[in-house]
């Protein structure tokens, strides 16, 4: 089998001072402390839905709140925003409780910013949003943001029109881009007996969701074909839905099989399509009354869904301070002794120390084949690894990383990741067994695609090996209890060749 395999090295007390301290213990007991307790008691600013508010984070101001009165069923979306620095931003969402509802840290893998994605309210309350830099007052990142709360979804065009007239002519709403979206309106039914309102929303197929609702509350919800068919219907009359000359405001739901129509978050009607009838991709809304008749609608607000894919995939929750290297990209000591002050190393000895330094480096071939090459001979079994991985070229299934503790040819443990974000830390013992507790996983921790730098840290000592990916903890694994050499690897899946570039390789030995 052809293989090209290249690795580049290159290396007292006084009376009077009894009196002034019982003075400021007096001061902080009489001044000070009551303060504080009018602080604690200021009450948060508010935020409203579809009014962004800012703030500015920094070594002084490490987080600030908002608070908003919520409803039970109520489906909200709130994101933060850098506008101004390196802010890394982090939002919280909690109840009047404090208890923890959601949280997010990157939104996805290409930002920094945070968004939490139609959550639904769980009771009537008052909620508090709370943003921060990532790391509290162990981050470093400084800046000025945005944050905004949304009712449905967290996409919404802000210039859209958000009053329409309505009557026999359809009136087009808006347009979507996916299968998710919620509608907000308000509308005056007018004082004509017979007047009736039909809501169209018609994906590119040419199935639509119909909602047809009249001044004397009956409403019936169908989907219909192109040719206005009706392939299901529901029907049913609510008092939730306006008299004449009454203004009321109306929802309209749809998540990935069920379309709603709501008022104040009480459900009006609900439809569940059968499989083959579900609409996707895009769309447009439009709205036609059976009277020639001016009708008006207002505040209309139209949200659809940010993600494509599912958030617990692609979305980071906050990281705990300590499961967080801050400085992951400073000198190995200084990585060390961060690890140390995190709990993850134990205190130093007489012989722990930089053992290997190889400072950049390559790995490629053009062949299906599983490729290894030495980089630091001499075995160790406690240590820290650390490296940085950058594909030139390649697929998005190759893998690139280093294997370590390999005592002999069928018996190792490896970090690889792929192009495509793929993450694989696993222990291989005689030949055979991958261990019970390996990960393979697709990971926001991965920045996508060629010609992007990842860094990895890897901790073994003893049974354990414990994975940082870009500065961020990722996992762990039980390892078998061995000393063993440290090489580049590299996994081709077919014949496009494949080249991956290391830098910044060091071993930190711990013995």
């Amino acid at each position: 089998m052809k293989n090209h395999t290249v690795f580049l090295q290159s290396i007292t007390v006084s009376t009077a001072c009894q009196f002034v301290r019982l003075l400021m213990t007096l001061l902080f007991i009489g001044w000070i402390l009551p303060l504080s307790s009018a602080i604690a008691q200021t009450p948060l600013p508010t935020i409203s839905p579809f009014q962004a508010v800012s703030g500015v984070l920094d070594d002084d101001m490490l987080q600030t709140s908002w608070e908003f009165v919520g409803k039970r069923g109520q489906i909200i979306s709130i994101v933060a925003e850098r506008l101004e620095g390196d802010l890394d931003l982090v939002i919280e969402l909690k109840n009047s409780s404090e208890q923890l509802l959601a949280a997010n840290d990157n939104a996805d893998r290409t930002t920094t910013n945070a968004r939490i994605e139609g959550l639904m309210l769980p009771n009537d309350d008052t909620y508090i949003i709370t943003v921060y830099r990532e790391g509290l007052e162990r981050g470093s990142t400084i800046g000025r943001f945005q944050l905004e709360l949304l009712n449905g979804y967290s996409i919404y065009d802000i210039n859209q029109t958000n009053a329409a007239l309505v009557n026999q002519t359809p009136q087009p709403i808006g347009e979507i881009n996916t299968e998710k979206f919620y509608l907000i309106a308000e509308i005056i039914m007018p004082n004509i007996e017979n007047y009736a309102l039909e809501w169209r929303f018609m994906d590119t197929t040419g199935i639509q969701w119909v909602f047809r609702h009249n001044v004397m509350q009956e409403w019936a919800l169908s989907i219909e074909t192109a040719q206005n068919e009706p392939l299901q219907t529901y029907s049913g009359k609510s008092q939730w839905l306006p008299y004449p000359s009454e203004t009321s405001g109306l929802i309209f739901h749809r998540d990935q099989s069920t379309f709603r129509v709501l008022y104040n978050d009480q459900v009006i009607a609900s439809a569940v399509a059968l499989q083959p009838l579900l609409s996707t991709g895009t769309g447009s809304i439009s709205v036609v009354a059976n009277e020639n008749v001016d009708t008006l609608l207002n505040n209309i607000r139209l949200t659809t869904a940010y993600y494509a894919d599912d958030p617990k995939l692609i979305a980071l929750p906050p990281t705990p301070s300590g499961q967080r290297i801050y400085n992951y990209k400073a000198s190995p000591t200084q990585v060390i002794s961060e690890l140390r002050s995190l709990g993850y190393l134990p205190p130093p000895t007489a012989n722990s120390g930089l053992q290997g330094d190889i400072t950049s480096g390559f790995i490629t071939n053009d062949e299906p084949s599983f490729n290894a090459y030495p980089l630091i001979e001499r075995p160790f079994q406690n240590f820290v690894l650390s490296w940085t991985a950058r594909f030139v070229y390649g697929t998005s299934s190759s893998a690139c990383g280093l294997i370590f503790r390999q005592t002999d040819r069928d018996s190792f443990a490896t970090v690889l990741h792929t192009p495509a974000a793929g993450l694989y830390f696993f222990e291989v013992q005689d030949g055979s067994r991958i261990v019970s507790d390996s990960i393979h996983t697709i990971t926001p921790l991965l920045e996508q695609g060629m010609q992007i730098d990842n860094t990895f840290t890897v901790i073994a000592l003893e049974d354990k090996g414990i994975l940082f990916v870009n500065g961020r903890y990722a996992d762990e694994i039980t390892l078998n209890e061995a000393s063993g050499i440290i090489l580049a690897h590299l996994v081709v899946d077919n014949i496009t060749p494949t080249y991956c570039q290391l830098d910044r390789v060091w071993l930190w030995s711990l013995e």
